[in-house]
């Protein structure tokens, strides 16, 4: 569980999360410019806020990861999640560095 204003601890996303975070792929191309055929999240923490935020880890390919922040906004607004940062050429090691 995460407390207001304060990113949670590094987490392993659960079958829900997964598809969640994997459903970002299209926002997260375009920030990224690119196309990938692996995207699978791996990692992820999350910060409460008028909404979510998700700094989340994806494999891209077999040794290459990426790291995007991701603004889920509260439902009643109807704006649709936007990425706010993201950082190519990590490692499965790398901590979040936004």
């Amino acid at each position: 569980m995460s407390m207001a204003g304060g990113h949670s601890a590094m987490n392993e996303p659960d079958a829900e999360k997964k598809a969640q975070f994997e459903g970002f792929k299209a926002i997260v191309e375009a920030k990224a410019n690119a196309t990938y055929a692996t995207f699978a999240a791996v990692k992820y923490t999350q910060q409460v806020v008028a909404g979510m935020i998700y700094q989340v880890k994806y494999q891209v390919g077999d040794a290459e990861f990426v790291h995007a922040k991701v603004v889920v906004p509260l439902p009643h607004t109807g704006n649709p999640p936007e990425v706010m940062a993201f950082v190519g050429g990590q490692t499965a090691d790398a901590e979040f560095a936004f």
